[in-house]
């Protein structure tokens, strides 16, 4: 049921971000699925960054200066916060992204959230070019012919 599919999404994943919204309820629910993943034993076993999106916000509203304040006890990067807009919904009707609405004032104030989320995204998947000393090899796969046969014929 549940735990082989939460296993499953964990072992696909590369990031995994949990989008909250300011409410009670979902801080609740939110609070209680990071505690589940972290505790997860194949979460333990193979970490992945968890990042948290604060979701549907008001700025300045009560409920968001209470998810403000669970969202800084936490101890997890707040990715991005995006706001409650009506820009995603005109999105959905004329098949944009919200980046690609140049002509919308609202779609230009959630960019930069889309860029933070990128940006984050990309620093936790990109791997950090080894140096030359650390460059893994394949392993070399031992010929037939015996060692001293080899050091003959080199």
């Amino acid at each position: 049921g549940d735990e082989r599919e939460l296993q499953a999404l964990i072992r696909q994943a590369d990031v995994i971000l949990v989008p909250i919204q300011p409410s009670s309820i979902d801080i609740r629910v939110g609070s209680r699925f990071i505690t589940q993943m972290l505790t997860h034993r194949r979460f333990r076993a193979t970490p992945r960054p968890l990042g948290v999106l604060a979701n549907r916000v008001q700025p300045n509203a009560d409920a968001h200066v209470k998810l403000k304040h669970f969202l800084g006890c936490l101890g997890h990067p707040v990715v991005a916060t995006f706001r409650d807009s009506p820009v995603y919904s005109d999105a959905i009707e004329t098949g944009q992204g919200v980046v690609d609405m140049l002509e919308s004032r609202a779609a230009r104030k959630e960019t930069p959230a889309w860029r933070d989320l990128t940006a984050w995204i990309d620093a936790q998947t990109i791997p950090v070019s080894p140096s030359v000393d650390h460059v893994r090899r394949a392993p070399v796969a031992a010929g037939r012919r015996s060692r001293q046969q080899s050091f003959l014929t080199a």
